[in-house]
C-alpha cells in the first residue's frame, strides 16, 4: 500500500498495532472525555478523542463499519470547530463562567418564540 495507505486508513495503529495500544486509545479516549466533562482543555481533548475514535474505527473493520460510526466521526470533527479555544472557532473569545461547571456558554434565544407560544395555547380535540 505504501504511502497511501496512510490516506486510506488514517490510523494511529500504523505506530503500534498491539493489544496494549489498543487499549490505550480505548482508555485514553475515556479519559480524555473526563477532562472534557470537567472542562479542562476542551479543543485539544475532542480533537485526540477524535483521532482516537477514528484509528479505532479505521482498524475496526467490518465491526465499526457502520453508518453511525461515520456519523459520528463527522459529527465530532464539525463540533470541534465550535468548540471555545479552537482556531476555526466563530468566536474566538473565551467563554464566559455561568451555570454550575464553571465556563460554558451563553444560551442562544430561541428563534422561533411566537411558535412556541401559539402551540402551547392551541386547543385540543375533546377538551372544553
Amino acid at each position: 500500500m505504501g504511502a497511501r495507505g496512510y490516506w486510506l486508513l488514517p490510523t494511529l495503529a500504523w505506530f503500534d498495532a498491539s493489544d496494549g495500544f489498543l487499549r490505550f486509545l480505548c482508555f485514553g479516549g475515556a479519559a480524555l472525555a473526563l477532562l472534557l466533562l470537567l472542562e479542562l482543555a476542551p479543543a485539544p481533548a475532542l480533537f485526540l478523542c477524535w483521532a482516537f475514535y477514528l484509528s479505532l474505527v479505521s482498524v475496526g473493520q467490518i465491526f465499526l463499519g457502520y453508518q453511525w460510526d461515520s456519523l459520528l466521526l463527522e459529527t465530532g470533527l464539525s463540533g470541534n470547530t465550535v468548540t471555545p479555544g479552537c482556531p476555526l472557532s466563530p468566536s474566538r473569545s473565551r467563554p464566559r463562567k455561568s451555570g454550575r461547571f464553571g465556563r460554558g456558554l451563553r444560551p442562544t434565544p430561541n428563534p422561533f418564540p411566537n411558535t412556541c407560544a401559539a402551540l402551547r395555547s392551541r386547543p385540543r380535540k375533546g377538551r372544553a
